[in-house]
């Protein structure tokens, strides 16, 4: 058995933490390999449309700093997105993944070390402040953590979402500003100065990737109060900074998280949702059910959901909301108990993950959810620790018991709970693959969610799956999801392929009355109701469409051509009536009908291809 205990092991060689850190990136990449194979999912296509990401010049590099790029202002992402497209002669998915993949990657051995940044602090003080352990048992913690952090499912989202590069990104910067803040108070190497910039600077990436990073100036303040120690209510008088200097030194990360607010609350005014649209009691209510609902999911990580939709008890069952407020305040008063009690990781945990959930907790509303596991990525850091800190002594105290039993058992379900997560993290990883999976997961796990059931129709759609898309469509309509004008114009025509004529003429006509309707877009509506009146032989009722074709359009293209049929099959059929007596009609209607059967699918033109493709007004424009 290995001794953990203090001092007696101590690691002093940098090579041992740079073989550990090289070992946990490896493992990062292990688990995530899988999703090299996955395609571009949900917005993805959107957020890598852009066409100032396709290529690197000073235009482009101007409009990701100045510009939104879809209701977000994050010009690192943007631009991160624009070296991936730079280094690969053809873009293709794998390689989005790929970097995601390594910064997750690197995010995990970072985290590594600024774990062992902070025990090192914990039990020995500023003076300690090393990236390299001071004995096994941080060595141990450090490593623990990290290697769950790496696998666990929850983070899929994260990772394997391509558009979530955000996330990754800036929990890279995060970490690299909290090791760079640790050595300035540290006073390391006497130039403390050059440690404050890099943390002011390593803040400002973070906020250039991700605005989620506002919330650091509090959580550098938490830390001066535990593990740093640097104020009075640390409870030592050693290393005493007035809190005048404190929050002088705060000055700066609060300006530029200002301004970081503030170009945010622009970048989203178009997604932000009213209190109209979601009342501030559900909100309220909401936030602290997501409070509990990421603690569970980290501690229990099954039935993940790329969209969780607003559960019904927060408006009907007060019950459960009484129950959820109870445990909040318990938490609470618990952690400030042991804080007196000297056990002042409990509290700093809790108020570190509630403090990093604020800015996607929901108050202020963005997008449909009600919660979402990437916003679980940085809040949960401090769990990890201290689940590792459980293992390490729980090892420890079964270690002096001379339980060596118990010590096999514990690393045995360590081992079992790291191989379960592994199993859990590769389904997840399944989930995310394509289009078709990830919304097929999501209306299997949630049939009441109406993006699910749109968004799995779309696919159908572009599959061709007439009856799939009307079936999720019509799903997703009786669940609240808006009917518009880009979905009369599918439900048109997919009706028109399954050859109900009559009703897709309705949905045509009811997409004609929309105002977001171009001529060319109304042009090809009248061009498919011509297909389907001429189709059902009804010739004269597919000219009189055609008159309300634009002059523009009428004589060209795929219209001149249909009319042109229509008029020859037209002059063929009064041909026949005069030619032929009435012994013959039968052998005329079969020829007629035999005639309408030139009328094809493929003629079909895709409006709702053409809506989609409209001209419109960006937010970055």
């Amino acid at each position: 058995m290995v001794d953990l205990q203090g001092t007696n092991g101590r690691i002093k060689k940098l090579p041992i933490i740079l073989v550990t850190s090289t070992f946990i990136f490896i493992i990062a990449i292990v688990i995530y390999y899988p999703s090299l194979s996955n395609n571009f999912v949900w917005d993805d296509a959107h957020y890598l449309g852009y066409r100032q990401i396709k290529s690197l010049n000073w235009d482009n590099i101007w409009w990701m700093l100045t510009g939104t790029h879809l209701n977000n202002w994050h010009p690192l992402t943007s631009l991160s997105f624009a070296l991936d497209y730079a280094w690969q002669k053809e873009p293709s998915p794998w390689g989005f993944h790929l970097t995601n993949i390594i910064f997750h990657g690197l995010n995990c051995a970072i985290f590594f070390l600024t774990t062992i940044l902070l025990l090192n602090i914990n039990f020995y003080g500023l003076n300690q402040a090393n990236i390299y352990p001071n004995d096994k048992r941080n060595y141990a913690i450090a490593l623990i953590a990290a290697l769950f952090f790496s696998v666990h499912p929850q983070h899929i989202e994260s990772v394997a979402w391509i558009s979530e590069r955000k996330d990754v990104l800036s929990l890279f910067f995060i970490l690299l500003t909290l090791i760079f803040y640790i050595f300035y108070t540290a006073k390391k190497n006497n130039k403390p100065f050059l440690w404050f910039i890099a943390s002011l600077f390593g803040f400002t990436l973070a906020l250039m990737s991700k605005p989620i990073a506002v919330t650091l100036p509090i959580v550098l303040l938490i830390l001066d109060v535990y593990p740093l120690r640097r104020t009075a209510l640390s409870g030592r008088d050693k290393n005493i900074t007035s809190w005048k200097e404190i929050f002088i030194e705060k000055t700066p990360f609060l300006i530029l998280t200002a301004l970081a607010i503030s170009l945010t609350l622009f970048a989203q005014k178009d997604a932000i949702k009213s209190l109209e649209t979601i009342d501030l009691s559900t909100r309220i209510l909401n936030a602290i059910n997501s409070v509990f609902l990421y603690i569970s999911k980290f501690l229990l990580p099954i039935s993940l959901s790329p969209y969780y939709i607003f559960p019904s008890y927060i408006i009907n069952d007060w019950t459960r909301v009484l129950i959820l407020i109870s445990g909040f305040f318990l938490i609470t008063t618990l952690s400030i108990i042991y804080w007196h009690r000297e056990k002042r990781h409990l509290l700093i945990a809790w108020l570190f993950y509630l403090i990093t959930l604020l800015p996607v907790i929901g108050i202020i509303q963005v997008g449909s959810q009600s919660a979402a596991d990437r916003y679980a990525y940085l809040p949960t850091i401090p769990f990890y620790i201290l689940v590792a800190a459980f293992v390490v002594y729980s090892y420890q105290f079964f270690y002096k018991k001379s339980l060596k039993l118990a010590n096999m058992a514990l690393a045995t379900i360590t081992i079992t709970i790291f191989a379960f997560l592994f199993y859990l993290s590769q389904n997840q990883l399944n989930v995310w693959k394509n289009n078709h999976t990830l919304w097929s997961y999501v209306t299997k796990l949630t049939p009441g969610s109406s993006l699910g059931q749109y968004n799995l129709s779309m696919d159908y759609f572009i599959k061709q799956d007439h009856k799939n898309t009307l079936k999720h469509i019509e799903l997703a309509y009786l669940h609240g999801y808006p009917i518009t004008t880009k979905e009369h114009l599918i439900i048109a025509e997919a009706l028109t392929h399954l050859d109900h004529f009559k009703r897709a003429r309705e949905f045509y006509e009811q997409a004609l009355n929309s105002n977001k309707v171009n001529e060319n877009l109304s042009d090809c509506i009248y061009y498919n109701m011509m297909w389907i009146s001429s189709k059902q032989g009804h010739f004269n009722e597919a000219l009189k469409i055609h008159e309300q074709v634009s002059t523009t359009n009428k004589d060209r293209g795929m219209v001149k051509k249909l009319t042109s049929k229509i008029r020859t099959l037209m002059e063929e059929e009064t041909a026949n009536n005069k030619k032929f007596t009435m012994t013959h009609k039968k052998s005329t209607k079969e020829s007629s009908h035999s005639k309408q059967e030139g009328f094809t699918k493929e003629q079909l033109i895709n409006c709702s291809v053409l809506f989609m493709a409209q001209p419109r007004k960006l937010s970055h424009e």
